[in-house]
């Protein structure tokens, strides 16, 4: 028998939460998110969905739940911002009054007790940020599996590990934790990486607390940003650009296994930019990379020149590889 945590909450410990989602031609999805969210077990929340410029009937369903319970706020991204989910985050952060912040994707759904168990344990005041665990659903068939729910205390060694992935629903946020921290608006993919590892590096005091439990379903879909491969040059530009400053990170750190396993995304990223034909970005990345030797560098650079000739493309991660005596 599940325990009524409603109870063991006092008035003053039912902050108004604040859940931020951008959305951008979600018609046909965002209804059942929106449903998630309006029948959840805790609701002290204000829903803000920030409209990315959508040209299908998005305005017209989240326009009905707008009418139908004023804790929907619906708006649209200031013509003045940059177009991206992360100015809509963003735009979407500066409009709430939530003491509690938890951005969500519009097409994926919250069990009904996501806010109040992370409310549940956001009240201590020793708690700064709490993630759950998470699963996916979709088109296609995906095996049983719980994501997010083996937690050591040190989030950063857990991402390296690929024990925990920087999911940014997963996340609920006391706002005066954040100060003036906002998404990147120049990163296009990888946003949720960028945004919570600069979070968490920048300030190793943050308590942390996760809920080993499924609170929330990924929809895996032919159009879900984390389905689709990636085969747009700018996108392909804004991973490299997380992973190279987290690559940094663990440089400027001595440590060597962050440091190896972000180097080895970069390869990875270099070889979709080569498959890309970005040639002359990458000769210019490989000049200023200063992770690498002059060898691996004429090494990269032959690499490069090998494409442009043959249109073949070699698996530079696996002749690449980071040396310790470059830290």
């Amino acid at each position: 028998m599940e325990v009524d945590l409603h109870s063991q909450l006092l008035p003053e410990e039912t902050p108004l939460v604040s859940i931020i989602m951008p959305v951008f031609n979600r018609a046909h999805l965002i209804g059942e998110t929106l449903d998630s969210i309006s029948t959840q077990t805790y609701t002290n929340w204000e829903c803000i969905v920030v409209d990315d410029g959508s040209t299908d009937d998005t305005d017209t369903v989240v326009g009905k739940y707008v009418l139908k319970d004023a804790r929907f706020k619906y708006y649209h991204r200031p013509v003045d911002r940059p177009k991206g989910a992360n100015a809509c985050r963003n735009y979407g952060f500066e409009r709430s009054n939530g003491e509690y912040v938890n951005w969500f994707d519009s097409d994926d759904l919250m069990k009904k007790n996501f806010i109040l168990k992370k409310v549940f344990l956001l009240k201590h005041p020793n708690t700064d940020v709490v993630f759950c665990g998470y699963s996916k659903f979709g088109e296609t068939l995906f095996k049983d599996t719980l994501y997010n729910v083996f937690f050591s205390g040190d989030i950063i060694d857990d991402l390296i590990t690929k024990k925990i992935v920087f999911i940014t629903s997963t996340f609920m946020i006391k706002k005066a934790v954040l100060q003036d921290k906002r998404f990147d608006e120049s990163i296009l993919k990888s946003q949720d990486l960028e945004f919570f590892f600069r979070l968490f590096s920048s300030n190793p005091k943050i308590t942390i607390s996760n809920i080993p439990e499924e609170l929330y379903l990924i929809r895996k879909h032919s159009e879900s940003i984390s389905v689709k491969t990636t085969k747009k040059g700018y996108e392909l530009k804004s991973k490299l650009t997380v992973h190279k400053r987290i690559l940094h990170y663990f440089i400027k750190n001595d440590n060597f296994k962050g440091a190896k396993r972000y180097f080895l995304l970069c390869m990875i990223d270099f070889r979709l930019l080569l498959s890309n034909k970005n040639y002359f970005y990458l000769l210019k990345e490989t000049l200023f990379l200063k992770e690498i030797t002059s060898i691996q560098k004429i090494q990269i650079m032959l690499y490069i020149m090998y494409a442009i000739l043959s249109g073949k493309v070699i698996e530079i991660e696996k002749k690449i590889k980071l040396i310790r005596s470059t830290d």
